[in-house]
């Protein structure tokens, strides 16, 4: 704010200046995409006095400075500042970065000496017609301002942004690392700093432009990176239908880990430039960034609506693993209570790198390297995203179960455990219930024609007394023969509940046809009732099941009049 350095407090929504350098600058300003490094130092410049700083927001008093003008083969014309996450593990240097053309100009903190020190232009660039030997000499074009960030991998500080090139013709998602001063543009194959890690698309007129921009973790070595179709002045009517030529990751945020050795797709954002938004719809491009770990993508879009722009939050899988306060529960009634071999869920955060379901059986003990343990025996896995984990309680299980969730990437094993308060059961009946549009819960139930049974609608109708009914359910205890935790239930003979299981509508005990698994299906149980005359209707009709004494949850149920 002018030349002062300005805190806001999201909480208490107030702010209080850190540094007022109105005595020395005419005005500050900053600009780039990671404004601070993982120890809170941050970057900017004086465009009345040419300078470049760097200052830790512990030490604002302590300034570290540079005249840029004074930097050979100018004049130079910065567009923003960044400084990297930290300092550099090979080169012991803290860099500072400003974007600037005709080349972007990188400094070093000099603490002694209270100044920042010059350290090299941007690396010559792929297109260039020089002498291709990755340094920015004179006359040719070099790195200079584009849309960029800085990560940490290893201890080392890096630069990713996008470059195009002519020879072969394409745009390339790149990355610099820093401490390469002597070639930073050349290939780092051939010796050089610069490492290309994925052609975002081909060039020549075929294919349509992608505009991209970078947000890095702070603390983990993680970039977003979100593209958009084409340029934001590339707009287009509201209501225009023509087909939108593609081209490579066109409109997708992704994440770029560890130098490239990680690209995790995450979405297709469908963000268009639309001619009624204000500002050439400039805002359009989602921008996507990251929380300091790498576990969450923050980022937004207008998923082709004009001024409707959402803001997404999108777990990655990334950053350490953590299961959620009270996070092991029953898969379908989400209470605490489990039983052997019924079917669980881990809610917490960056549970597993991906979003897969087991695709058939037998039933994996992992899904993309996340593993669920039950007092060190390995459960059978039907689904894994970064927020949740659904597998089948061991049957091997017992007492109060330490539950350890064990994410293998390649950077080892990351692990969050949770104890369970209660003891494991025989059984610990739930049903499975599904929400209507307003929200109000029903039983997972069918008819005898396999009808869904809910309010009367196009594809569901309230069960009529005297018919039969099918409602699925979990932890309903042991089968009459043994199953594998992995293996489907049979189809011949039926996996019958080894204990009898009562069906109450409305408080009155139904006729039970049959309990047991569904076959060909892992651990979900159907329990078929015949709905009895006399069973009162109620304005809200409700349903449980018992086992051993042991009640379900009580769930909504429509019954006709």
């Amino acid at each position: 704010s002018g030349a002062k350095v300005v805190r806001y407090n999201v909480e208490k929504d107030d702010t209080d200046t850190i540094a007022d350098l109105g005595s020395r600058f005419k005005s500050i300003t900053a600009g780039g995409t990671g404004d601070n490094s993982k120890d809170n130092w941050i970057s900017f410049y004086a465009p009345a006095e040419t300078t470049v700083c760097a200052m830790a927001l512990e030490a604002p008093s302590n300034l570290y400075c540079a005249n840029y003008s004074q930097v050979p083969n100018g004049p130079h014309r910065p567009d923003y500042s960044t400084i990297a996450k930290g300092v550099d593990a090979k080169s012991g240097k803290r860099y500072v970065l400003l974007a600037s053309a005709p080349a972007m100009l990188f400094f070093s903190v000099d603490e002694a000496g209270k100044k920042l020190n010059f350290e090299y232009r941007g690396g010559e660039g792929t297109n260039s017609k020089g002498n291709n030997d990755g340094i920015c000499d004179p006359g040719e074009p070099c790195l200079s301002t584009p849309h960029a960030d800085t990560f940490e991998f290893n201890g080392e500080q890096y630069l990713i942004t996008a470059v195009e090139s002519f020879e072969p013709c394409g745009y390339y998602l790149v990355t610099y690392k820093l401490n390469v001063h002597d070639k930073p543009g050349l290939r780092a194959e051939l010796g050089g700093g610069m490492k290309v890690i994925m052609q975002l698309f081909r060039c020549g007129g075929s294919d349509a432009w992608v505009d991209e921009h970078y947000g890095c973790a702070k603390s983990a070595p993680y970039c977003a990176v979100s593209t958009t179709y084409g340029g934001f002045r590339a707009q287009r009517a509201d209501n225009d239908t023509t087909p939108i030529k593609r081209s490579a990751h066109l409109s997708e945020i992704f994440v770029v880990g560890k130098n490239g050795a990680d690209v995790l797709r995450l979405m297709q954002n469908r963000s268009v430039p639309l001619k009624s938004e204000p500002d050439f719809s400039y805002w359009t491009a989602p921008r996507a960034c990251m929380s300091p770990d790498g576990g969450y993508v923050v980022a937004d879009s207008n998923f082709g609506e004009a001024n409707k722009h959402r803001v997404l939050v999108i777990p990655t899988g990334l950053g350490p693993a953590k299961v959620a306060e009270g996070g092991v529960v029953d898969a379908a009634s989400y209470q605490a209570k489990l039983a052997r071999g019924s079917l669980f869920t881990v809610f917490g955060e960056n549970l597993s790198g991906c979003v897969q379901f087991s695709a058939s059986f037998p039933l994996p003990s992992d899904i993309c390297g996340t593993s669920v343990f039950f007092n060190g025996a390995a459960s059978s896995l039907l689904h894994a995203s970064p927020g949740q984990v659904t597998g089948i309680v061991p049957e091997a299980g017992g007492g109060s179960p330490l539950v350890e969730v064990q994410r293998i990437s390649s950077e080892g094993a990351v692990k969050a455990e949770a104890q369970m308060g209660a003891a494991l059961a025989e059984t610990a009946p739930s049903l499975f219930e599904y929400a209507l549009t307003d929200g109000t819960r029903h039983a997972v139930a069918q008819a005898a024609d396999y009808s869904l049974v809910g309010p009367e609608t196009a594809y569901s109708r309230p069960l009529k007394r005297g018919e039969v009914g099918i409602l699925y359910a979990n932890g309903l205890g042991p089968a009459d023969r043994p199953l594998l935790d992995f293996e489907p239930a049979p189809l011949q003979p039926l996996a019958r509940t080894a204990n009898p299981v009562e069906v109450i509508v409305n408080d009155v005990s139904q006729k039970v046809l049959f309990s047991g698994l569904v076959p060909e299906l892992s651990r979900i149980f159907q329990v078929n009732f015949e709905l009895k005359t006399d069973t009162p209707v109620q304005p809200v009709n409700e349903v449980y099941v018992r086992v051993l004494g042991s009640e379900s949850p009580r769930s909504r149920l429509a019954i006709a009049p």
